[in-house]
């Protein structure tokens, strides 16, 4: 009986708009669960999971880790507060929280799409996905690694800082980026296609495809392996650098690029009557390699 009684109250809480009720359930029983709410953030550690979403409260109280999920839609949380950790997921969305605070670390996914989040705050480390598209991030400040995907997809970001490593997927194409910053390698699939980006800086491995068509790209820096295709079409590059192998194709449409450098493997190589390479002198394994299309 309990048990239905709070999921009639949270529903009258959760909605968009005032919701008629029974007179059995009073404001007073709201503003038990309120009170109940309350106490609750005032432990320092809760073992599961926590959901505010829509409810009017507006700071975490003394909580500083939690060993399962945190749903915070439609809040009016404005601070973390002297959260530090989060066991599980931890999904903002319509909340006015524009700093992450002394938050360190989420072993979960980090969803913060729809905020106006402008600052990652102390945070280290996200061990899933990481997703911050549609929010006005211009830097990733103390990051250093996400284990699954990174999506700045429509976000004003030009720096990665600290960050050293994406697990999965890491999504940048038509954004003002300019600098990688510490980066060094991206499991999965790198995009940049039609941005500002020149140089690749200290990235050495991108475990999927790399995108760099439509980009402004002149270095690929410490660049040395790609593990799905490579599109450097519509680009000023001139030199592949260091790069040894691209395990997909090779694609050079309207390129400046008039040899190979060190690339010892590649898929295929396809180019066409704007591209300037010169056949005659890359290494014979990889003549047969190359395709023309016009």
């Amino acid at each position: 009986m309990i048990e239905d009684i709070d999921r009639l109250v949270s529903s009258i809480l959760e909605g968009d708009k005032p919701r008629k009720y029974n007179v059995l359930f009073t404001p007073r029983r709201v503003e038990s669960r309120f009170e109940r709410l309350k106490k609750i953030l005032q432990q320092e550690h809760i073992d599961g999971d926590l959901n505010l979403s829509y409810i009017p409260i507006t700071d975490l109280g003394n909580l500083k880790s939690i060993g399962g999920n945190i749903y915070l839609f439609g809040t009016h949380i404005t601070s973390l507060g002297s959260l530090k950790s989060v066991g599980g997921n931890l999904n903002i969305s319509n909340t006015p929280l524009t700093d992450l605070g002394s938050l360190g670390s989420v072993d979960g996914y980090l969803s913060l799409r729809y905020t106006s989040i402008t600052n990652l705050g102390s945070l280290k480390s996200v061990g899933g996905d990481l997703d911050l598209r549609d929010t006005p991030i211009t830097d990733l400040g103390s990051l250093k690694s996400v284990g699954g995907d990174l999506d700045l997809r429509d976000t004003p970001i030009t720096d990665l800082g600290s960050l050293e490593s994406v697990g999965k997927d890491l999504y940048l194409q038509d954004t003002p980026i300019t600098n990688l910053g510490s980066l060094e390698s991206v499991v999965g699939d790198l995009d940049l296609s039609n941005t500002p980006i020149t140089s690749l800086g200290s990235l050495k491995l991108v475990g999927g495809y790399l995108d760099l068509s439509g980009s402004h790209i002149t270095d690929l820096g410490s660049l040395k392996s790609v593990g799905g295709w490579l599109d450097l079409s519509f680009t000023p590059i001139t030199s592949l650098g260091s790069l040894e192998s691209v395990d997909g194709d090779l694609y050079l449409h309207d390129t400046p690029i008039i040899d190979l450098g060190s690339l010892r493997s590649v898929g295929r190589i396809f180019i066409n009557k704007n591209s300037r390479l010169d056949i005659n002198s890359i290494p014979e394994h990889l003549k047969s390699k190359v395709r023309f299309e016009y």
